[in-house]
């Protein structure tokens, strides 16, 4: 695909940053231009390769330079590690700041640091294969902030879960955990959705596509209700439609 990138922008070059010339792969089609391997190395985690073609050369300047302040931000967090998984989150109560990262060093991964303030909504998704019978358990917050709108992370660990397996309950289970973590923090909404590979979304009460807005005494009790059932294993039912179930109460 990357071959085939440059084989369509062949007339240039090089980075419309940094002028360097462009690899075979790793380079980003922006909006008005290309965007070299490592150019891309120091850009968010969190910009996803559509955001790359929305973005104007300037706009990724932009980026680059936020990332530079960043990198004294991060470098000044001093969070404990709030819950641990595929994704570490992190939380600084004192200057009502988080991070979430792969890696355990957080200042070399320059990781992104936002305010919990920033945070508007957050959904729980679970994504279902269309060719295959599985799931995968995503996070997805919704921030107010200059360079994202969404983050967007896969709890499990391993991909297309089988929603009777225990790992996939112990993802669902981790989910809420991130979701109880952030909320202790902030009254934030709260969306159970299901999504496949295809994009199509739908919200998880009896199939309709209906907001469930929850308060955060709500989501205590949606957690409850999930770690009683994984403890239990008494109905084969989709965890994920239980919980829905409680928010029709």
């Amino acid at each position: 695909m990357e071959k085939a990138l440059l084989q369509e922008n062949s007339i240039q070059e090089t980075c419309s940053v940094c002028g360097n010339k462009l690899t075979r792969y790793g380079s980003k089609q922006l909006k008005d231009g290309m965007l070299c391997r490592n150019c891309a190395k120091l850009c968010s985690r969190w910009l996803e390769k559509a955001d790359y073609a929305e973005r104007t050369v300037e706009q990724i300047k932009e980026h680059l330079d936020y990332r530079r302040k960043n990198q004294e931000l991060v470098g000044e967090f001093k969070g404990n590690k709030v819950i641990e998984g595929k994704y570490n989150l992190f939380i600084d109560d004192d200057n009502k700041t988080f991070l979430i990262t792969k890696r355990s060093d957080f200042v070399k991964d320059n990781a992104d640091v936002f305010n919990i303030a920033e945070i508007g909504k957050i959904d729980i998704v679970e994504r279902k294969y269309v060719r295959r019978d599985g799931s995968d358990v995503y996070v997805q917050l919704y921030v107010n902030h200059p360079q994202f709108t969404t983050l967007k992370f896969q709890v499990n660990e391993f991909g297309c879960l089988n929603k009777d397996s225990e790992e996939y309950q112990q993802a669902l289970k981790l989910a809420y955990e991130y979701v109880n973590a952030l909320k202790d923090r902030k009254k934030v909404e709260v969306t159970v959705m299901e999504s496949n590979s295809q994009g199509r979304k739908k919200h998880m009460v009896d199939g309709n596509v209906r907001k469930i807005a929850r308060s955060g005494e709500k989501v205590d009790e949606a957690a409850k209700e999930a770690k009683a059932e994984l403890k239990a294993k008494k109905d084969s039912k989709c965890i994920f439609s239980k919980i829905a179930d409680l928010f029709k109460k």
